[in-house]
């Protein structure tokens, strides 16, 4: 086995996004856990119906993190770019401080490179702050709608009939 330097061992947290539940419960079959269970008759009850809805809810689990993940993977790069482009702007900035202005002019040309990077750094925020909350309202919505057709499928479920 390769060694890594990761903290995370072989876990790969980028790849976090794939987690697929589905594959990873494939061998486990809850009505037949029910039934082997030997629980007291309960009238009006489908238990398959009840599974589904489980199934049903991890799914919208599962949908909603990897909408999250996804969201906060592009947060992250966005933030890897700005934190480039801001040095980069710093470094000019400094480049041309260091020129060899008059005083007068250097204290004018501070004034608004301190300006320009501030206007930037509200700008970014912003803009990683509208990212951030894009991706919870994604991930929210999901699970959301997931909850409201809950709502109905538990009432059918146990519900008169």
């Amino acid at each position: 086995m390769a060694k890594t330097d990761s903290p995370f061992g072989a876990f790969d947290p980028t790849k976090f996004g794939g987690f697929d539940m589905t594959k990873f419960a494939s061998g486990f079959d809850p009505a037949k856990m029910m039934k082997d269970l030997k629980l007291p008759a309960m009238p009006g009850l489908d238990m398959e119906k009840l599974v589904a809805l489980q199934t049903k809810n991890l799914e919208a689990v599962q949908e909603a993190q990897t909408l999250a993940a996804d969201g906060m993977q592009a947060v992250a790069r966005r933030h890897a770019e700005i934190m480039k482009q801001s040095m980069e702007q710093m470094s000019g900035a400094v480049k041309e401080l260091m020129s060899g202005h008059a005083p007068e002019q250097a204290a004018g040309k501070q004034a608004e490179v301190a300006k320009s990077m501030l206007e930037s750094a509200v700008s970014n925020a912003k803009e990683l702050s509208e990212m951030m909350t894009k991706a919870q309202q994604e991930a929210l919505d999901v699970l959301s709608k997931r909850f409201m057709a809950n709502m109905q499928e538990v009432g059918q479920i146990f519900g008169k009939k």
